[in-house]
């Protein structure tokens, strides 16, 4: 199932590169994923970043944490690609999010955004949504993913501790509906 363009967040990125599902991306979305420089600001600890990723210096980062590095790859091979918002429509959440919902709002694309107020925040503003838990079950409903794959991804997803409990009870009930051991 093809989806329509999606703008990721800092969480949403850097969780799914520490469960390795950051790979699968294009097989949902198979135009480059979008990354505002509030983001990359964020990924890359640069503030630089926010006005122009040029400004930042490459060789004043010395070794890249593995989302980082995993980002690098992505956006070397054209899977990500910057793009920030024409202009800022609200005040509320970190910058990172703020610039996905922007950008998400300007070309009709999903936000993939792995906090809850921001995830909801999203959906009032008329966006599909999605937290790594639910990018987690669309993976297996598209066969990307098997059960096994899912539930152990799953699993690694509960023991970091990073998505809000009502996306990981989603999840979980989801996964259990298709045959999951959780």
């Amino acid at each position: 199932m093809s989806r329509s363009s999606a703008v990721v967040d800092t969480g949403f990125w850097g969780t799914c590169c520490r469960l390795g599902i950051h790979l699968y991306l294009t097989r949902i979305w198979p135009d480059p994923v979008l990354v505002p420089g509030a983001v990359m600001a964020e990924i890359f600890r640069q503030p630089a970043f926010m006005t122009s990723p040029a400004a930042a210096s490459w060789a004043a980062w010395g070794p890249l944490y593995r989302d980082q590095a995993e980002f690098l790859n992505a956006f070397l091979q054209r899977t990500v690609q910057p793009s920030n918002p024409n202009r800022s429509h609200m005040t509320l959440f970190h910058p990172g999010e703020r610039a996905v919902i922007d950008l998400a709002v300007e070309l009709h694309a999903d936000a993939l955004i792995d906090e809850q107020k921001a995830h909801d925040h999203a959906i009032t503003q008329g966006l599909d949504a999605l937290s790594v838990p639910e990018y987690l079950v669309i993976l297996l409903r598209e066969g990307i993913l098997t059960v096994t794959q899912a539930v152990t991804a799953f699993q690694q997803l509960v023991a970091l501790g990073r998505s809000p409990q009502p996306f990981i009870d989603w999840a979980r009930y989801q996964l259990q509906a298709q045959g999951g051991q959780i």
